[in-house]
């Protein structure tokens, strides 16, 4: 058994003890010393994707559809950090091999010794962990739930855009502009008209933008999320009630979905709306993943 703080959202303590507390939408918990601080999310509804009309909208974010979040549900405050990260490989004995995909003084190239331990930037246990995979972020959601007892795991991607949109329409969850003092992303790349803003070529520690509505840090920029979700290019037939979309897209689900931008992306790939993808098994020092946990 795990002993649960849980705070509100005011701060306060809510509840101390075993896993069985109710939690209240922005309550505040972690589930041991290690693990990721998670913060409840509400029961909702919303629209993914976007509009034809919105500034660099993308094929792929069509069509617009309304999604039914049903149950409340936990989130990371923060993706993953190194920290975290560290104890569970001290901990797990998980075999994680080296070589990482690296941009480094303007060349992207694939790096034998660089590895989540020396992604090409200074780093400290804050910053969120990177060069991980889809598998290896598994191991770790899988590691934390035999860890706790709780059913930890990645997001869909409908709860993912659920939870960066924060009840927000607009492209970013602030509203329709973005500049590097909204999140870390490459500013020599506007956004609809917009100024140029900072390029600083390596992730920002976690929560250094201020938390969406949900009180999520980072949803946007800093380094791309992996979700549970299988390549799947448009929203024809995907579903409507949260679900991971793991219906077979594109053999044998060997590509996954990646949501939120990184500190090497242009601005347009900070919006909520916007998608992509790699293969499970792929490494950059700009993908890292937040967790959820269901309550």
């Amino acid at each position: 058994m795990v002993l649960a703080v849980v705070l509100a959202a005011d701060g306060s303590i809510a509840s101390n003890g075993w896993h069985g507390a109710a939690f209240a939408a922005g309550a505040i918990f972690e589930d041991c010393a290690e693990c990721p601080s998670m913060i409840v999310v509400p029961s909702g509804r919303f629209q993914m994707g976007s509009p034809d009309s919105e500034p660099e909208h993308e094929a792929n974010e069509s069509p617009v559809h309304d999604v039914t979040i049903a149950m409340p549900f936990a989130v990371g405050r923060y993706e993953v950090t190194l920290g975290e990260y560290k104890a569970f490989m001290r901990a797990s004995r998980y075999a994680s091999t080296p070589g990482c995909l690296t941009n480094e003084a303007d060349v992207t190239e694939f790096r034998a010794k660089r590895d989540y331990l020396n992604p090409g930037y200074k780093q400290t246990d804050r910053h969120p962990v990177v060069c991980i995979s889809w598998n290896d972020a598994t191991a770790y959601t899988q590691w934390l739930s035999a860890r706790t007892g709780r059913r930890y795991r990645l997001l869909s991607e409908a709860e993912w855009e659920y939870a960066a949109r924060a009840n927000s329409k607009s492209p970013f969850p602030w509203g329709s502009q973005v500049t590097t003092g909204h999140a870390n992303y490459d500013g020599q790349y506007m956004y609809d008209g917009g100024a140029v803003g900072l390029r600083r070529m390596a992730s920002l520690p976690v929560g250094a933008f201020k938390a969406n509505a949900f009180g999520l840090y980072d949803m946007a920029g800093n380094v791309w999320e992996w979700t549970l979700d299988c390549r799947h290019i448009g929203y024809n037939g995907a579903p409507t009630d949260g679900s991971p979309w793991l219906a077979d897209g594109d053999g044998a689900c060997q590509n996954r979905m990646r949501r939120g931008g990184s500190w090497d992306g242009y601005a347009k790939s900070v919006r909520s709306a916007n998608r992509y993808w790699n293969r499970t098994n792929f490494r950059s020092n700009y993908d890292g993943f937040r967790i959820a946990r269901d309550l």
